[in-house]
């Protein structure tokens, strides 16, 4: 026996869970200029001392020539990272980096605990039971508003990101 064939222009069951996934990017400008600044305060030291010595104006063209080839590194890895690493989220988990830049998946049941984390721009420290599965999730999503809601609608209501999102007046 075959199964029945459902009516193709019937309304599709609103209590299925939906299988979109959604997508969130940096803002660029401040992801570019937080990271710009901790590139130049880890390597200013190290390009001042090398640089010490001989005629003023080599020390000062090295100086320079460095902090415009950090300048230019920090546009091209922000470039790459606001457009090839968002934040996705769908019906089941977020999809986010590690702080080293791996792609961590958790599921909403899974998420324990999330704290505010302040390092060189806001970031939400999601972690789960296990040790070493957890996401640094940026404050600095251009549509941090949308990001919120898709929280809402996806996350069961005693979630600690959904909690942790309307404290913060998302």
């Amino acid at each position: 026996m075959k199964p029945p064939i459902s009516d193709p222009f019937e309304a599709p069951d609103s209590n299925l869970p939906s299988e979109e996934t959604k997508f969130f990017r940096y803002r660029f400008w401040p992801y570019f200029l937080s990271t710009l600044s901790a590139i130049l305060s880890l390597s200013l030291p190290t390009i001042c001392l090398i640089s010490i010595g001989g005629e003023p104006w080599i020390r000062a063209t090295m100086l320079l020539g460095s902090t415009t080839a950090c300048a230019l590194y920090t546009l091209l890895v922000t470039w790459a990272v606001s457009i090839f690493q968002p934040v996705k989220l769908n019906c089941w988990a977020i999809h986010a980096p590690s702080i080293w830049g791996n792609r961590r998946e958790i599921e909403w049941a899974q998420i324990q605990e999330v704290r505010y984390f302040w390092l060189f721009y806001p970031f939400a420290l999601i972690s789960t039971p296990q040790k070493r599965n957890f996401i640094w999730l940026p404050l600095i999503l251009r549509d941090m508003k949308g990001f919120a809601r898709a929280v809402e609608e996806w996350a069961p209501a005693d979630n600690p990101l959904r909690l942790f999102l309307q404290k913060r007046g998302f």
